[in-house]
């Protein structure tokens, strides 16, 4: 897919980036298909560790975000590589 539906899903995803960042987290999303979501967390220099959570509840959080967004009635598959 376009680079615009990367800065589409990036933008969908604006309350997770928020929430992440919190922590000092970054999430990026790295592909988009019509099969599949890709996305990758990174720890930022002062990230707490403690304040992750694991991959399925992230996956949750990422999939909430999109269904509410209303432009994802059905999520794709989310390819999540986190720290």
């Amino acid at each position: 897919m376009t680079s615009d539906a990367h800065s589409t899903v990036q933008d969908h995803l604006g309350g997770v980036v928020d929430m992440l960042a919190a922590d000092g987290y970054l999430l990026d999303v790295t592909d988009v298909t019509a099969d599949q979501i890709s996305v990758a967390i990174r720890a930022g220099e002062d990230a707490c560790a403690d304040c992750l959570v694991g991959a399925d509840l992230m996956k949750i959080f990422i999939v909430a975000e999109l269904e509410e967004s209303g432009s994802y009635p059905t999520v794709p598959s989310i390819d999540l590589k986190m720290p």
